[in-house]
């Protein structure tokens, strides 16, 4: 039983105060990564189907699950809020997996070295 926990930083008067607890999910499975996307929290699990378990920011209760079509070797996750999608990194098959909020997904092929993390800028 794997434990995932939510902590957010405090600032007071320009400076960090440090992290806070606010809430815990049980998880079964090991956590690759996590981004944040319209009030939902996408976490990428270590598993060879329904990856990604999505949550509500509001009260932390699981919403959905979301495949990737990809059986392994799934490592990151970065959100865009203007393409309203979220990129999963695939380092074993090198590609880059676009998973639209609408349920579309696509995937990019990397012709370079093994890829090793992923952000969206």
């Amino acid at each position: 039983m794997n434990y995932f926990l939510l902590c957010r930083f405090s600032i007071h008067d320009a400076a960090v105060v440090g992290p806070r607890l606010i809430h815990t999910i049980t998880i079964d499975d090991k956590v690759c990564g996590v981004a944040l996307l319209n009030n939902e929290l996408f976490v990428l699990r270590h598993r060879s189907d329904n990856q990604i378990a999505v949550y509500s920011t509001i009260n932390f209760t699981l919403l959905r699950h979301l495949s990737v079509n990809s059986r392994y070797g799934l490592n990151y996750i970065a959100a865009c809020p203007q393409k309203r999608c979220l990129y999963v990194l695939n380092s074993t098959e090198y590609g880059v997996h676009r998973l639209g909020l609408d349920g579309s997904e696509c995937k990019w092929p990397l012709t370079t070295d093994r890829p090793v993390s992923l952000s969206v800028t």
